[in-house]
């Protein structure tokens, strides 16, 4: 399961307040009991970064 856990409808900068929505997302996704996980594939939506274009951060891995 995944969605938006928080929605910001600005974003702080260094040079004042943006009015740029910000949205943070949560997944999840079920293993199968007693098999290891051996990689985290993440998604390439981007070929770096630059002012506009849509990039990726991530916070936390956790397996459980």
């Amino acid at each position: 399961m995944s969605g938006v856990a928080l929605y910001l409808p600005y974003r702080n900068r260094a040079s004042g307040q943006n009015s740029l929505p910000v949205c943070v997302y949560d997944a999840s996704v079920a293993f199968q009991a007693g098999k290891p996980v051996t990689r985290v594939v993440l998604p390439d939506i981007s070929s770096g970064v630059a002012s506009g274009t849509p990039s990726l951060h991530i916070f936390a891995v956790t397996i459980q």
